[in-house]
């Protein structure tokens, strides 16, 4: 009995998706004239009106089916259901598309709050730091990737650690949820994004002081001053995830890019052999301050409330034999020193090298090693640590 419900169960489930697979949209009987325009064409017209509203009542036969003596009352019966339309159409004439479509397909409240909302999750990715939507490479094989300007981005990354002492084990999360709106404030010379994000840094490590717990949220824009620099700017929050600490402020970024030395753009080291290694450097100055106006209980923020660092970014990616691994096998080392400018405040300098391998046609995955060693920005945590991660970019 119970596996007669879960087979009816199936089969219902299994007519209703191929049910919505077969839905009646006007945009299926149009067709092109002369000049490019959508338009609907009498015949199909009527056959449109007969599949949405007349063939269910008529045991589902498809107008395909009928013969010209079968179809004669459908189309007359077709027919008064378009002169009862508002505005009344004629069966006999053509129409464009736009001009059908809010008449038999009108735009429900639903339907728009659906787009709306589909339309602003378009704006949002995951990224390893929100920094790196900024990098828009021309030379990089992966650029059909669904977002051009985060082709050639770092991974988000989650990691996995058991403690079999402890009996214990970890998830681990490192990334950045970010909108990217793009003509904000634009002017004749300088094109400026508006950047809000949330990043995390989320690591339970087996010894206590090596865990990190960071949460960020930032409203920044960007500027690009030219093609070959640009600036970024705004305002920050900084956290942890259970919300005891906190320090707001701002940040300051220039970053250059020259491509003739593989300064934020990818190419080839050795010229004449294109597919031994390709590199891409990246360089930014950063400044940022702010006020801590609670510890949260958190130990290693030291130091006076106000802050002030200033520093470099560095980063260096290599594709060893590009060609032959399709750019899927990247080597990346960076390191960040934001020096403290006032007394008494903690620098924070953090050195990574990851090993990643790229997956899947859209290349959205990488599985990869990660080594990490130093302080985190705002929380000064230290974490020194390796780990095996999965890396997920969207």
């Amino acid at each position: 009995m119970k596996r007669s419900v879960l087979a009816l169960l199936f089969f219902g489930s299994l007519t209703s998706l191929l049910g919505a697979t077969n839905e009646v949209k006007l945009i299926n009987y149009t067709s092109l004239d002369v000049n490019g325009h959508r338009i609907v064409k009498p015949e199909d017209h009527i056959r449109y009106v007969y599949d949405l509203m007349i063939r269910k009542n008529v045991s589902g036969v498809s107008w395909e089916d009928l013969t010209d003596h079968g179809r004669a009352p459908f189309i007359i019966q077709s027919g008064e259901l378009m002169a009862g339309r508002t505005p009344p159409l004629d069966p006999q004439k053509t129409y464009t598309y736009d001009f059908l479509k809010p008449i038999w397909e009108p735009e429900t409240e639903t339907n728009r709050f659906i787009e709306t909302v589909k339309k602003t999750a378009g704006h949002f990715h995951v990224l390893a730091e929100w920094q790196d939507f900024v990098i828009d490479d021309p030379g990089d094989p992966s650029r059909f990737v669904p977002v051009p300007s985060l082709n050639s981005a770092d991974y988000a990354k989650v990691s996995f650690t058991r403690d079999q002492v402890k009996d214990k084990s970890y998830w681990n999360i490192n990334g950045s949820l970010f909108g990217l709106f793009t003509n904000v404030f634009d002017t004749k010379s300088y094109q400026t994004e508006f950047v809000p994000s949330i990043s995390v840094n989320k690591v339970q490590a087996v010894q206590t002081n090596n865990s990190v717990d960071s949460l960020v949220f930032r409203t920044s824009l960007s500027t690009e001053l030219n093609l070959y620099q640009s600036v970024r700017y705004g305002w920050f929050y900084s956290t942890d995830t259970n919300f005891k600490s906190g320090q707001t402020g701002g940040e300051l970024e220039w970053e250059p890019r020259v491509n003739s030395i593989a300064l934020g753009r990818r190419q080839p080291l050795f010229p004449d052999a294109r597919n031994a290694l390709d590199v891409r450097w990246r360089i930014f100055a950063h400044a940022e301050g702010g006020d801590i106006f609670d510890r949260g209980g958190n130990p290693t923020i030291k130091g006076p409330n106000t802050f002030v660092r200033i520093g470099p970014f560095t980063q260096l990616e290599l594709f060893p034999l590009p060609q032959t691994f399709d750019w899927r096998l990247i080597e990346t080392t960076s390191f960040r020193d934001y020096e403290a400018v006032n007394s008494g405040t903690r620098s924070t300098r953090l050195f990574i090298t990851q090993l990643g391998y790229v997956i899947g046609t859209s290349r959205n995955v990488q599985l990869g090693i990660d080594y990490k060693e130093g302080r985190q920005q705002f929380t000064e945590q230290y974490q020194r640590q390796c780990d095996v991660s999965l890396g997920l970019k969207f």
